[in-house]
């Protein structure tokens, strides 16, 4: 039973480390295409457009990339 809640409270400790990294990155994209779209008056339309899709690749790139990390660091 005691080894049970240590395992659990390890658990929720490496839970509250983790950062959300991959969101982080996917709206620093958005907000850097949104910029540079409107800064070179491209359509609205296309500039929603290309946050939306540049936001999700760059989030699942991340979150991929982090995952390959972590799975290297894994101690044995």
């Amino acid at each position: 039973m005691n080894q049970l809640l240590a395992e659990r409270r390890q658990r929720h400790r490496r839970k509250q480390r983790q950062r959300p990294y991959a969101v982080l990155a996917a709206m620093l994209t958005g907000c850097i295409v949104t910029l540079i779209g409107v800064f070179s008056n491209v359509e609205p339309l296309a500039v929603l457009f290309r946050a939306t899709l540049s936001s999700i690749l760059m989030g699942v790139l991340v979150a991929i990339g982090i995952g390959v990390i972590k799975t290297a660091n894994k101690e044995t």
